[in-house]
């Protein structure tokens, strides 16, 4: 006899174990992402939104010899509009603009394109007297608006207005133009587009360093937490669909067992389950057990080597950790004699070994049991080592 620990059942899990460690990255990546954040700290941001659009003059109807003069031209007649826009700047991020932020070599304000800026900017409204005081919108060319630069502590903003004169079948468009430290672009957007509202991942992530740093334990307690449950989930899962599950095989080696169980108190029926997995259902292989067992030379020279293995464990022990022995054998089968420490046969042994070989002579095992007997060994003896007879 060898001894040899059957690890077949991690095959079984492997699939699972792939699937749990996937489905925890999913899970531990806004952690990952929010611990990073809270390194980095917050970011710095400008929004624009075209708050209100409106024609200066609407016609629904046509209207015969009319004229609509601006600066003495038609522009009725060269089919062109004059519009009002309302845009409002904002700094929507988690850091002061400070005057060093800007570009110098760049202007910073707004562009029109698509139509020419004939009025305004005026600034209208402010949270911030600063702001109110030194912005000083300007048109720079027909179609550029520039700001100073100005600081803009978190959470200012500011409202301009100004009329624009276009092409009636033409709508202007507005965008931002300047360079500002930490700021890839700057957005402008219509008062109804659902960016105006910040996104839901913006939501998530948005915090200085100590809010971020606490969603980060949250977020990684809760990940350790789900990752748990599905692994509990997914082993009951794989417990109760898998046909080698250790609950069923050990039901199914009962039932084939039945009639040499009947009767037999705990020990004894432990003890012939033993031997039928140790031996993989084979007579022969049950015979060859007999004979070791009761083979008075064979129990000395192995209570010898136990003894000698306790002399070297002694001397090992001596080492202070840094090795660690221990004497394995099959423990259905033989015992170790309190006050001696000698390894004796059970009681029982044999005649139960004796009833299984005359059971199994009559009725063999099916082969397919015997494997899954195989796989579901080290759960049904957790902790022993199965030896197999070769």
């Amino acid at each position: 006899m060898r001894p040899r620990t059957e690890n077949r059942w991690l095959e079984s899990t492997t699939l699972w174990t792939l699937i749990s460690v996937a489905v925890a990255i999913l899970i531990g990546a806004p952690s990952l992402y929010l611990a990073v954040k809270a390194v980095r700290g917050p970011s710095a941001s400008i929004l624009f939104k075209i708050t209100a659009e409106s024609n200066v003059l609407d016609l629904h109807e046509p209207v015969a010899d009319l004229a609509i003069l601006y600066h003495g031209e038609d522009i009725k007649a060269h089919r062109k509009n004059l519009r009002i826009i309302t845009i409002t700047g904002v700094n929507n991020g988690g850091l002061d603009i400070r005057q060093e932020d800007y570009d110098r070599n760049l202007p910073w304000g707004l562009r029109v394109l698509n139509a020419r800026v004939v009025e305004g900017p005026r600034l209208v409204d402010s949270n911030s007297e600063y702001v109110m005081a030194h912005l000083g919108p300007t048109v720079v060319r027909d179609s550029l608006i520039e700001f100073n630069k100005i600081i803009l502590d978190r959470g200012d903003y500011f409202t301009i207005q100004f009329e624009v004169l276009h092409e009636e079948d033409i709508e202007p468009r507005v965008e931002a133009v300047g360079k500002i430290v930490g700021i890839g672009t700057q957005p402008v957007i219509a008062a109804t587009s659902p960016e105006t509202a910040p996104s839901f991942w913006r939501q998530v992530f948005l915090g200085n360093a100590l809010v971020l740093g606490v969603r980060t334990v949250v977020y990684a307690v809760g990940t350790l937490v789900c990752l748990l449950i599905i692994i509990l989930v997914l082993g009951e899962i794989d417990q109760r669909r898998d046909p080698s599950s250790s609950r069923r095989v050990l039901q199914s080696l009962e039932n084939y067992l039945s009639n040499v169980l009947e009767g037999r108190d705990q020990s004894e029926r432990e003890t012939i389950k033993y031997l039928l997995v140790m031996s993989e259902g084979n007579p022969k292989k049950l015979g060859h057990v007999r004979a070791f067992l009761e083979s008075d030379e064979e129990i000395v020279g192995l209570n010898r080597f136990l003894a000698s293995f306790q002399v070297l464990r002694t001397h090992v022990s001596e080492a202070k950790g840094l090795f660690d022995l221990d004497f394995e054998y099959p423990e259905p089968l033989l015992a170790l004699e309190k006050g001696t420490g000698r390894l004796s046969v059970r009681p029982g042994v044999i005649r139960a070994l004796d009833d299984l070989m005359r059971f199994l002579v009559t009725r063999p095992i099916d082969p397919n049991l015997v494997e899954r007997l195989k796989k579901a060994a080290p759960f049904i003896w957790r902790g022993q080592h199965i030896y197999y007879i070769r």
